[in-house]
């Protein structure tokens, strides 16, 4: 299940102001899977600035966030080169994740089992490649949005 991260929209922009997420951390050190550097986080205005500062050292941004625009946390995420070979496995600890890939193509899994979602990517020297993931929320009679679970959709996805 992954965490719903709110933010509000003021006139004239985006204001991030997290409305229901624990209180976060500074961003994380850079974490290292298998030689592949990355970095994730971005919940609350101080950290996602801290975050898009180091971002500009990575080759690939992946975005995660319902499609009505509100961002999530907690997602499972797994890079795999053109082999199929898994090259980074981490889980979001916020909306935005940077990884440090060298060129080349990959495929990016993003979110739980029963809700995966599969993207192509072709990494490009000198420059960053940003995917966003984003999956549909389920109406729960007032309740925050939220991705549903494998039993609530019995197991066909949406």
């Amino acid at each position: 299940m992954f965490r719903l991260v709110c933010f509000v929209a003021v006139t004239g922009g985006l204001a991030l102001a997290p409305l229901a997420a624990p209180a976060a951390d500074p961003v994380s050190e850079v974490r290292d899977y298998a030689g592949v550097a990355y970095v994730t986080g971005g919940v609350g205005l101080e950290e996602r600035a801290q975050l898009e500062a180091l971002g500009t050292e990575f080759s690939l941004r992946l975005t995660f966030a319902l499609t009505t625009r509100s961002f999530l946390s907690d997602v499972p995420v797994r890079i795999l080169d053109s082999g199929g070979q898994a090259v980074l496995e981490a889980t979001s600890d916020g909306p935005i994740l940077f990884a440090r890939l060298a060129p080349g193509a990959y495929v990016v899994e993003a979110g739980p089992p029963d809700e995966l979602q599969r993207q192509s990517v072709q990494v490009v020297a000198g420059r960053q490649t940003q995917v966003n993931f984003f999956w549909r929320p389920i109406d729960h009679g007032g309740e925050p949005d939220r991705v549903p679970t494998q039993e609530e959709t019995g197991g066909r996805g949406r």
